[in-house]
């Protein structure tokens, strides 16, 4: 009624003599009528990143098609809005591409509730499951590099869709990037970003228990080479474990910048990489950034698939979180 709004939080404080204690302490209004501004107060050196404290930001809608949750996020920003492709993960490991909108980064709404992208017919090499890739706007046609599979355990490859709205796509009638027979038995796109007049595709490549990073090339987007010095990213810290997995990237002011997952016993933390050609890398002497112990209250046990993006002046990693119960969510952390 005073046009006030009372805030109030508590935090634990560990005193320890001769120590400073960095506390963080979140403070929610009370009451409502007069807005709803959050509040987060930091004593001592404020932490690199901060997980978002609403997370998770995007949930299943147990519409059959995601039983076991939504994961894998794959985001683009056009004139201040945010359009995220994402994952539905249903029984048997079967996977579609889902939709959703927002407007800020972090409430998101699903226009459509059932799949945007589906597995194809009985006969096609995308036949058993899909997951959702980068999607990149050219003439004003949405391109979708997507991954998809004819079984469980059989090889996955890289294919195409096209769509002028992202929510209608036809796909090319093949891959468009191959699994081999080695190291990339099969493989995955993560990321993709053309500099000058060049696209270059970040792919994950596996050959269970070991993981890479990988480069194409392409001067059309359609036509695809595989990097001569592939894998570009391998495991070379212990925190990595047996592998470096799903790179994202982005560049700008001359500078390429990744993130990536860590493959060890669990999926439990996230690295930060930079270039200055997009194919040799040097690994952040900081690095991990992001654990799963660094999540809100410990939301979720298991964290993978970061996606980089740059929102104004912050960095935000969306990542997916799986809890105990193999649930998958989508998440945000911000620097």
């Amino acid at each position: 009624s005073a046009n006030v709004v009372i805030y109030t939080g508590a935090a634990d404080i560990l005193i320890q003599a001769g120590l400073t204690t960095q506390v963080a302490l979140t403070l929610q209004p009370t009451g409502s009528g007069t807005g709803d501004v959050f509040i987060q107060v930091i004593w001592g050196t404020p932490p690199r990143w901060v997980d978002y404290y609403l997370n998770p930001i995007l949930r299943k809608s147990s519409n059959g098609y995601d039983m076991y949750g939504v994961w894998q996020p794959k985001i683009i920003i056009e004139n201040g809005s945010f359009k995220m492709w994402y994952t539905n993960m249903g029984a048997s490991g079967v996977g579609a591409v889902g939709y959703a909108v927002s407007s800020n980064g972090l409430e998101w709404t699903k226009p459509v509730i059932q799949p945007v992208l589906l597995a194809g017919t009985p006969s096609a090499w995308d036949s058993y499951s899909v997951s959702a890739g980068p999607v990149i706007k050219v003439d004003n046609i949405y391109r979708m590099y997507y991954t998809g599979n004819s079984g469980n355990d059989s090889k996955s490859h890289i294919g195409l869709a096209t769509s002028p709205d992202g929510i209608v796509w036809t796909k090319f009638g093949s891959p468009v990037l191959m699994a081999g027979n080695t190291y990339d038995y099969q493989i995955a796109a993560t990321d993709i970003i053309k500099v000058n007049s060049l696209y270059y595709l970040y792919y994950s490549a596996k050959n269970f228990p070991y993981y890479y990073v990988c480069l194409a090339t392409s001067s059309d987007g359609i036509n695809w080479n595989k990097h001569p010095q592939n894998p570009i990213l391998t495991a070379s810290e212990t925190w990595e474990g047996s592998g470096v997995y799903h790179g994202s990237v982005k560049y700008f002011n001359g500078t390429y910048y990744m993130t990536y997952q860590n493959v060890k016993d669990i999926l439990t933390a996230f690295g930060m990489a930079y270039s200055t050609d997009g194919i040799t890398w040097n690994k952040d002497s900081g690095n991990p950034f992001f654990t799963q112990n660094n999540t809100h209250n410990n939301w979720v046990g298991y964290i993978c698939y970061p996606e980089l993006e740059v929102v104004g002046n912050q960095w935000w990693v969306y990542y997916s979180g799986m809890n105990t119960a193999q649930e998958r969510f989508v998440a945000v952390v911000r620097k």
